[in-house]
């Protein structure tokens, strides 16, 4: 059944591959580089076909929910909220880092280039620090704006920059200088698990799912939007990745001269000169301006309203927006959903949907002074740090990516499963003991997944293909610790 108003099917596939790429694609190459020519897109597909899989998950278990994390409270407890919380506060920090980090080494480049175009040479006091502090003063006030409605529509166009950057990385990958050779090509290689932990993060966008597809058209198709959309983002990071790889899996540093691997930033392969890199240094760096304090407005917003209670919030007039109260966010038994006849359906007992709308509909408000400016010095002195001091981007992401992945595109996602499905496979039984009814027991069958006698094997079935799925994503994180990139 459609909805009138909705967002229509076309609109949300391009916003879903729109939000999940990023400035991570340049990072792409020296994915490919730590598994090999072949194995690197066989990850990228296998990382890829799993996040759809958990973000159907998602999807299906969280019917009626704006945030998987309220999801995983009523079906796990209080703690998976603030986990779910907690892990959406660190892939949008650990996205900032990369952000300040690139914008760092884009700036640098930028002005060498300008430098260079007037036929002198760049002082030796310009470096990326030096950037990196730069970027600071530019982007501390933006981040500080309350009201980012001019800059989210200056972002909406953020995919034009990223797709023109994806297509020049891939001409300059297929034309590169002296041509594609096929020399010390690794095709295969032990230390993949390295391409893992990035890849988790290129595809994490699963906290954002339900409220992204929560007012869809047609909610049917919602499955199959979210599949198109990751298959989207997958061919770009597939046709930038090999493509990247082949033309600079080893070069000529325009800087030292020396013969390098690719690095974790494809454009630090091309000279401050070169005019197609100078093109997509300026897109990305554009795009990464306005990306910045949209992100940065989410990161605090979700801590804000995942670590505190409402009431410590509103200070101040306009503070209108309701509070976390029990009667809304309930307990683990107050709000469990209860499952009934209307086509295995969930619905709620005693919670109204104009409570949850008007919490929806009204903003979050925070006092400048007490909460705005102090949260904005604390995280936007975290990436800084880092693009001062550490400033490894696949380091940073591959650690990042592979805890945030484990924990939300791996854990909550299974771990909600089973317990939705044994629920409905206990409701299924204990109803079916009540009334022999035929309808009913159809009803409960639906539930289930099969005939009463054929469900225990199935749900013991999905027990253990989450629980191997919750182990894949555990030794994908621990493994970061045991390999090394190269």
């Amino acid at each position: 059944m459609s909805k009138k108003g909705g967002q229509p099917s076309i609109v949300l596939i391009f916003s879903l591959a729109a939000t999940m790429i990023g400035a991570t694609i340049i990072s792409l190459p020296w994915v490919i580089s730590q598994s090999g020519l072949i194995l690197g897109p066989v990850l990228v597909i296998l990382t890829g076909f799993l996040s759809i899989y958990t973000g159907r998950l998602i999807l299906k278990n969280s019917k009626g929910y704006h945030d998987f994390g309220q999801k995983c409270r009523d079906t796990l407890g209080a703690w998976s909220q603030y986990l779910a919380q907690g892990i959406s506060v660190l892939v949008l920090l650990s996205a900032q880092i990369s952000l300040h980090i690139f914008l760092s080494q884009n700036l640098h480049s930028l002005v060498n280039a300008f430098i260079a175009f007037t036929k002198h040479d760049s002082p030796t006091w310009w470096t990326t620090k030096i950037s990196a502090l730069i970027i600071l003063a530019v982007e501390f006030p933006l981040v500080l704006i309350p009201d980012l409605t001019v800059i989210l529509k200056i972002s909406s166009f953020g995919i034009i920059a990223v797709l023109a950057v994806c297509v020049i990385v891939v001409f300059k990958g297929v034309t590169p200088p002296g041509g594609i050779t096929m020399k010390d090509i690794t095709y295969a290689s032990p230390n993949f698990p390295v391409s893992l932990g990035v890849l988790s993060v290129s595809f994490f966008i699963h906290n954002i799912l339900p409220s992204m597809f929560y007012d869809a058209r047609s909610p049917k198709k919602n499955t199959l939007n979210m599949t198109l959309g990751f298959l989207l983002d997958m061919l770009l990071y597939l046709a930038v990745g090999i493509t990247g790889y082949l033309g600079y899996h080893h070069f000529k540093d325009p800087a030292t001269g020396q013969i390098k691997t690719v690095p974790d930033n494809i454009l630090l392969c091309f000279a401050s000169t070169d005019i197609w890199a100078f093109v997509a240094r300026i897109c990305l760096t554009l795009q990464m301006i306005v990306t910045w304090p949209v992100m940065f407005s989410q990161t605090r917003t979700s801590f804000f309203e995942g670590f505190f209670p409402r009431s410590a919030l509103e200070c101040g007039k306009g503070c209108t927006r309701p509070s976390r109260s029990k009667g809304f966010r309930g307990t683990r038994s107050e709000k469990r959903p209860l499952l009934d006849r209307n086509d295995g359906e969930e619905t709620f007992s005693g919670h109204g949907d104009e409570t949850k709308e008007e919490f929806k509909d009204k903003p979050l408000e925070l006092n400048f002074w007490i909460h705005i400016l102090p949260s904005s010095i604390v995280f936007m002195s975290i990436p800084t740090m880092f693009a001062l001091f550490y400033p490894s981007v696949g380091n940073i992401l591959r650690f990042a990516g592979s805890f945030c992945g484990f924990i939300y595109i791996f854990l909550l996602p299974n771990l909600v499963e089973i317990v939705v499905r044994i629920q409905a496979h206990r409701a299924g039984y204990v109803q079916l003991e009540v009334s022999p009814d035929a309808s009913i027991n159809r009803d409960m069958n639906s539930l289930t997944g099969s005939k009463p006698k054929a469900a225990g094997c199935r749900v013991a079935f999905v027990v253990f293909r989450s629980s191997v799925l919750i182990l894949y994503g555990l030794s994908v994180f621990v493994m970061q610790f045991i390999f090394k990139a190269k």
